[in-house]
């Protein structure tokens, strides 16, 4: 019988990794805290782990005619000084180059794969509770219900409840205020 795994968090992180669990035999579930996933903003660049990780789910190719690929970035100031220039071509990794899509386009597209795959994605599941009852982690949620898991992967997000419950000790660390805006350009003029 396959090992249950529950995800909590139907963000990229969230839906790739149960993707990649049921890949590798797991009986998975995913629970979301949220009634939807709801409009997402801006965009998302996917460099090579990111680009790796579709790949190992069979995912690339078809995101991919989602993506805008590039392998070279400019950063300038706002009165177009060149901070720094990069490469990605020469980088020795696997895909040594970015794709760049809409996060709304992704979340759709990992859902919809989800959906397919007949992962359970449960809305409205938020987190209450995370006892072990005889040897296996049970999920209790603030609706009143629950599910037992053999594993559960926090994929909740930078401030995790489910960590916090978990006791797992971590430090969010302010990396600054910077804001980068792209243009990705697909071809030769």
């Amino acid at each position: 019988m396959p090992r249950a795994l529950a995800v909590v968090g139907a963000g990229p992180a969230g839906l790739l990794a149960a993707l990649a669990a049921q890949k590798a035999g797991l009986k998975v579930a995913v629970f979301e805290k949220n009634p939807s996933l709801g409009k997402l903003e801006g965009g998302v660049i996917l460099h090579s782990n990111g680009l790796r990780a579709l790949e190992t789910v069979g995912l690339l190719k078809t995101f991919g005619r989602e993506m805008r690929f590039g392998a070279l970035t400019h950063i300038e100031t706002p009165d177009g000084a060149l901070l720094h220039k990069m490469d990605f071509g020469e980088l020795p990794v696997p895909h040594n180059y970015f794709g760049a899509m809409l996060r709304q386009e992704l979340q759709e597209l990992l859902l919809a794969e989800a959906t397919l795959a007949r992962i359970a994605v449960h809305f409205n599941h938020s987190v209450s509770d995370v006892p072990v009852v005889n040897g296996s982690m049970v999920l209790r949620f603030e609706n009143g219900s629950d599910f037992p898991a053999d594993a559960v992967i926090a994929a909740d997000g930078v401030h995790s409840r489910l960590r916090q419950r978990l006791g797992v000790a971590f430090k969010i660390r302010p990396a600054g205020e910077a804001t980068l805006r792209g243009v990705v350009f697909t071809g030769v003029s």
